[in-house]
């Protein structure tokens, strides 16, 4: 399964295609700051308030390195917990929360050997990732002028 989709609208977020118009004596690169670094700025830029893990797991799925990913799972498990510090199932909603990571970043499917109602939490998590990346995917277009 490939995310081409997600890859193209992060390309033209970096202003790169796959179409280029060759003009003579005149190069693409203008600094010397890699490329990885700038579309996590460019990312971070669109985060929203309050904070949400988009930018993370954006450059975690393009560049398959875990990116803050402590962060993220704790941000998901207060989700699951719906913020309350004192939660009795605390460990399960943090199981769930890194199970739901890896299905999102690494499209791990969910473990079948897990009782249905934990896979549909699982499910349930990383569309909740994925919507938040989406949705800073889509602020950092729309601040740039590009139609999604």
């Amino acid at each position: 399964m490939t995310d081409s989709p997600f890859l193209e609208r992060l390309a033209i977020i970096m202003g790169q295609t796959t179409y280029r118009q060759p003009i003579g004596g005149v190069g693409t690169k203008v600094h010397h700051i890699p490329q990885a670094h700038c579309l996590l700025i460019t990312l971070c830029g669109s985060r929203g308030n309050p904070w949400a893990p988009g930018p993370e797991l954006a450059y975690s799925k393009v560049t398959g390195t875990e990116h803050k990913r402590e962060q993220v799972v704790n941000w998901l498990e207060t989700v699951f917990c719906f913020g309350d510090p004192a939660a009795t199932n605390r460990a399960k909603a943090r199981e769930i929360a890194e199970l739901a990571y890896d299905c999102m970043v690494y499209n791990k499917p969910s473990p079948p050997e897990l009782p249905m109602h934990q896979r549909k939490a699982i499910d349930f998590g990383a569309s909740l990732l994925s919507q938040s990346m989406d949705e800073t995917l889509r602020r950092c277009e729309q601040s740039m002028g590009i139609e999604g």
